[in-house]
């Protein structure tokens, strides 16, 4: 099995001792399936046929009894018919096919699934799971992760370890993700006895902004957006006292 990785280093651990323990009767998991070179396709399409592998380095061969599970997310049939994946490999693993939807087309997974990683990732660097407010998790639902499960897995990684602050913003999140977020409709506030236009007017440009600051990182996307210049937008944040 010479060229099929994850085989070799899970028969040969500890082989001295109980040859093939830690792989027989076992599970074996191959990644990303599609990209196993020609080659190689052949010696595990013999593996499947025989259940005999030969450890690299070694000529002596061992039966394992294992049971494999393949994953990819390219369409194996249409490789298959293009000659890119052989024929024979594609049918002898796909016995129990299983289909998993991407992210976008199961939408009530994302939020177990943000919980789920971020929670993984605070223990993985030592740190307080950041808190999370109902804005963000709209965000993500909307999103469509085009990258699937490993692009919201790279996201709860880059904000557990961006935190400082304990919690999460929407600044805080990537802006592809930014982008897709509906900004809510802002209406005036009903004139109160007393209250001048500019107050008024001032009233309604404080919530503009804090919401325009919200969907970006940087003053400066804030300012391009609103078709002003950084320093002016500086100095309404420091009139408004908008916490950032």
């Amino acid at each position: 099995m010479n060229g099929i990785s994850p085989i070799s280093a899970a028969c040969i651990g500890n082989w001295k001792k109980r040859p093939c323990s830690i792989a027989d009767k076992g599970i074996i998991f191959l990644d990303e399936i599609a990209d196993l070179p020609a080659a190689s396709q052949v010696k595990l399409l013999k593996f499947l046929e025989d259940g005999v592998i030969t450890r690299v380095g070694s000529t002596r061969n061992r039966n394992v009894n294992v049971r494999i599970i393949a994953a990819t997310n390219r369409d194996l049939k249409k490789m298959v018919d293009t000659g890119q994946f052989r024929n024979d490999l594609y049918y002898r693993l796909n016995v129990v096919p299983i289909n998993i939807p991407p992210l976008r087309e199961r939408k009530e997974c994302i939020v177990p699934l943000f919980n789920h990683y971020l929670l993984e990732f605070s223990r993985k660097y030592g740190k307080e799971r950041p808190g999370i407010t109902g804005e963000i998790l709209d965000a993500l639902t909307v999103y469509d992760f085009p990258g699937n499960v490993r692009e919201m897995i790279n996201i709860c990684e880059r904000l557990v370890v961006m935190s400082h602050s304990g919690e999460i913003s929407l600044k805080d999140l990537p802006g592809l993700v930014r982008e897709n977020i509906s900004p809510q409709p802002l209406t005036m506030e009903p004139w109160q006895p007393g209250q001048t236009f500019r107050q008024m007017v001032e009233a309604f440009e404080k919530d503009l902004l804090t919401q325009v600051l919200q969907t970006t990182r940087t003053q400066s996307e804030a300012a391009e957006k609103l078709g002003l210049n950084q320093s002016t937008i500086a100095r309404k944040i420091q009139k408004y006292r908008i916490q950032l």
